[in-house]
């Protein structure tokens, strides 16, 4: 029988398909006729298009209008002009009228799943740590359910006690008197922002507040040593090691100072507030593992208000307003204003009883302000963003926090960036990489990256973790762009052997690789175990060499130039399997009632892989879209191979956002997808608040601001994650494009609402250490801008200053500088020499 379809178009364009007969049935529509039976495909040329459709997708009478190619395409024999078509289509089209509301935080959450994470706490540099949840919160196991918890870890290692036959124990008790349909628990950090934990836990009329926080058993937290890298791997999930390595982590772990011993405090205080009087109950720390319903053998002692395992190790001092807790459960009867607090105090390992006796003299109000100056000494030496929305000013400061309590090592070594749970990853290190970069930290941003030069490979790859075949480009991307921020060629000199050897692995590899996927190398990207040429993996290899490029540019022009060339050649050949790609790839509809085309994520696939169910099973990590949306082509936008403007990103963008995105975000683990800043880059200001807040309000804990890795609850504080948000906030406030410095370009209109002030100080980008401010008048009628960058040589030509909502504006005082209203921005030339300015807005309309 074959297959007939109709394509009509412009006239005077030709429709041609291989093994098909097209005949012009009228002006410029063609009909055209396949002899093959049921084909899975159709694909035809049209003007300078090559088309594929699957016949399965069309429907009688109903047109296909491809958007950007001015053709349709409707089954069977049917004369119907393009522009008849058009406007059919056009009349019922779709208003997606979501992608014109202005997100915010509270129209996402509104929406969004509130999930809500442990709280892991630590000094930082050190792998002691303590996870920490209540009841229910952030649970992943039916013990967490049933308790309040503390959990001894070596990073994300549970620790092994003998006592319990090497397994990790947690801690369980219970504040008040239990579980029942009352559940209102409230968390919040230490001024908004440090490791130090507090909540509230409403127990009939009485609530327990509990402050919770670790700090070292002598000393001071400035005191603490940090763990050298190769000791946090070994307690890393995924970490690749020799067994060199491993030896070495052992001889230095043996070596590690006892005298640094961390100690978990947690108290507790409760007033009764009613006019009768009232019982306060409480429930000490009892060992168990797993969810087992049985405690580890121990034994509380009354006179002292400790507890041991019966070896006679000491995990738990307690006392009760001062004195020793007389018993392992709590309950005191509070007069109408009487109050009772309640210290615990848990050692990361048990201690003897000459040590213990240090445990129950600790003074919890001295640690607790050690603790806090700590926290507040590292966060000063960070950048600053000062932003109306308080949540997001302390999201940013807190990010730093998380991200520095899971970076180890110690003085003057190398840094392992760990990604929650997991060893440093090339590809997932990156953006934490980046923030500290960001944050006027290059010397955390330095001795990070010489953590894996440290591991590279003899063969000059860097391969740290799960077989991943990405790092050693990410690794050396994350070096250029850290070159983009400190121009420091005795650095880029200093580092240049490690970086030679790995791009001559990567000339090897695609040596190996130029026989087979066009010239693309093969391997896989990530978790799925696709050994594949994507183009994700490619894109990357791409931008790594013209970063290495630029790295060893002085040190070694002539060879920088070769690598430039061997990029070009490698951009070549990803451009050709693309455009190969695209022309087998059907097309696919969106929400405006227009067809698009589609991508695959790797050559040899007809598109997107999740409308391919027969060519394998793709479901994987919570959603059978990942491989399309997370390692997929638009990675060619974010590493350049395609301009952020071409007209097959915008396609991309399009279809993702209707079909693989739900409110703009990726499934399941959603940052490692980049649309976000390819939006802004092409000015899609709203579509860009729409991804930033529904991923702020979906994966990040609302009131202590941890990450999930996935968004159904999967690896606690993931950093990897919360690193990309951190961008995504420098992004949305200033974003180098060329030699123009974007910024504001994603802010929510109400941010210049009267009385509202935006504050950059001392952050870093590609053209140094700058400092913005602007701020609007109480009336609403004056915006005050100011800038100031500390090398003044390294500066933009030119800033972009978005100012969303504003229709029209008098420049005062900026030299250089004028308002386009098309655009609502401020653009200022800075060969002007000016470094403030002001906008005279018109009265609002009453």
């Amino acid at each position: 029988m074959g297959v007939m379809l109709s394509v009509a178009g412009s006239i005077g364009e030709v429709v041609r398909a291989d093994g098909a007969d097209a005949v012009e049935i009228s002006p410029g529509t063609w009909q055209v006729t396949w002899v093959e039976d049921d084909p899975e495909i159709l694909t035809f040329d049209y003007a300078a298009h090559t088309l594929t459709i699957r016949p399965s997708d069309l429907r009688a009478g109903i047109p296909i209008v491809v958007r950007g190619v001015d053709v349709a395409i409707v089954s069977g024999a049917d004369p119907t002009s393009f522009a008849e078509h058009r406007e059919r289509v056009h009349g019922v089209r779709v208003d997606d009228s979501s992608s014109h509301r202005e997100a915010t935080f509270e129209s996402a959450a509104a929406s969004a799943r509130s999930l809500q994470v442990p709280t892991w706490l630590g000094l930082g540099r050190n792998i002691e740590l303590f996870a920490v949840g209540f009841r229910g919160i952030g649970a992943t196991r039916q013990s967490e359910l049933l308790w309040d918890w503390i959990a001894p870890q070596w990073h994300g290692e549970g620790v092994p006690m003998p006592e319990a036959d090497d397994q990790p124990v947690r801690y369980q008790y219970m504040v008040g008197r239990g579980i029942s349909t009352q559940h209102v628990i409230r968390r919040s950090l230490q001024d908004g922002c440090l490791p130090i934990l507090h909540a509230e836990i409403e127990d009939g009329p009485l609530t327990y507040r509990i402050i919770q926080f670790v700090g070292p058993l002598i000393g001071s937290a400035a005191e603490v040593e940090g763990t050298p890298s190769l000791v946090a791997d070994t307690h890393s999930f995924g970490a690749t090691l020799t067994d060199e390595q491993r030896d070495h982590a052992r001889r230095l772990e043996a070596g590690r100072a006892a005298k640094d011993a961390l100690v978990c405090h947690t108290r507790i205080e409760v007033t009764n507030p009613s006019a009768t009087p009232r019982y306060a109950f409480l429930t000490l720390p009892v060992p168990f593992v797993g969810d087992s319903h049985f405690p580890v053998g121990h034994e509380f002692d009354a006179a002292t208000g400790t507890a041991a395992y019966t070896s006679g190790r000491r995990y738990l001092a307690a006392t009760v307003d001062g004195d020793p807790a007389g018993g392992p459960q709590i309950s005191r009867l509070l007069y109408p204003g009487e109050s009772m607090t309640v210290e615990m105090w848990i050692p990361h390992e048990p201690l003897g009883v000459e040590d213990a006796e240090l445990l129950c003299a600790l003074s919890s109000d001295l640690m607790r302000s050690d603790v806090i100056e700590h926290w507040r000494a590292a966060l000063s030496q960070n950048a600053e963003f000062d932003l109306p929305d308080r949540r997001l000013t302390d999201m940013v400061r807190a990010g730093f926090a998380h991200l520095d309590l899971i970076t180890y090592g110690d003085s003057g070594g190398a840094l392992a960036a760990t990604v929650g749970l997991y060893a440093p990853i090339g590809s997932e290190s990156s953006p934490i990489i980046l923030t500290f970069d960001s944050l006027n930290r290059p010397d955390l941003a330095e001795r990070s990256l010489q953590y894996f030069l440290d591991k590279q490979r003899p063969d000059g790859s860097i391969q740290n973790f799960n077989g991943y075949m990405l790092e050693t480009q990410a690794v050396l991307w994350t070096l250029g762009e850290h070159y983009r921020y400190v121009c420091d060629d005795r650095w880029a000199e200093q580092i240049a052997p490690g970086v030679i050897r790995a791009v001559d692995f990567l000339r090897r590899w695609r040596e190996d690789s130029s026989s087979s996927q066009g010239g693309l190398l093969t391997g896989k990207t990530a978790d799925p175990d696709d050994e594949t040429g994507s183009f994700m993996l490619n894109g990357l290899a791409a931008a790594a060499l013209v970063r290495a490029a630029e790295l060893i540019q002085t040190c070694d022009p002539e060879r920088s130039a070769s690598w430039r060339g061997e990029a070009e050649a490698l951009v070549a050949d990803v451009l050709a399997a693309l455009h190969d790609a695209v022309a087998a790839s059907p097309l696919v509809p969106v929400a405006d009632g227009l067809w698009t085309k589609s991508v695959p994520p790797w050559p040899g696939y007809p598109g997107v892989l999740a409308l391919n169910p027969l060519q394998n099973e793709w479901y994987s990590h919570g959603s059978v879209s990942l491989r399309d949306s997370l390692l997929g082509p638009l990675w060619l936008a974010f590493y350049e191979v395609l301009d952020v403007d071409d007209p097959l990103v915008t396609d991309m963008l399009r279809y993702q956002a209707d079909i693989l995105f739900h409110e703009n975000l990726a499934f399941s683990q959603p940052y490692y997808s980049p649309h976000p800043r390819l939006h802004l880059l092409r000015g899609e200001r709203e579509q860009f608040l729409q991804a930033y807040f529904t991923g702020i309000a979906g994966l990040a804990d609302r009131e202590t601001y941890s990450f999930w890795e996935h968004l159904y609850g999967l690896s606690p504080h993931k950093t990897h994650e919360e690193a990309w948000f951190l961008m995504q906030t420098r992004w949305m406030l200033y974003l180098e494009d060329g030699d123009v410095l974007r910024l504001l370009a994603g802010i929510p209109s109400s941010w210049l609402e009267p009385s509202q002030h935006i504050g950059l100080h001392r952050v870093s980008s590609h053209f140094g250490v700058f400092d913005f401010d602007l701020t609007v008048d109480e009336r609403g009628e004056v915006i005050e801008v100011s800038w100031l960058f500390a090398s003044p040589d390294r500066a933009p030509s030119e800033l972009r200053i978005s100012l969303p909502g504003v229709g029209e504006a008098l420049v005062d005082g900026v030299a250089g500088g004028h308002f386009d209203p098309l655009d609502q921005t401020l653009v200022v030339r800075l060969s002007g020499g000016a470094t403030r300015g002001k906008l005279l807005l018109p009265p609002a309309k009453s």
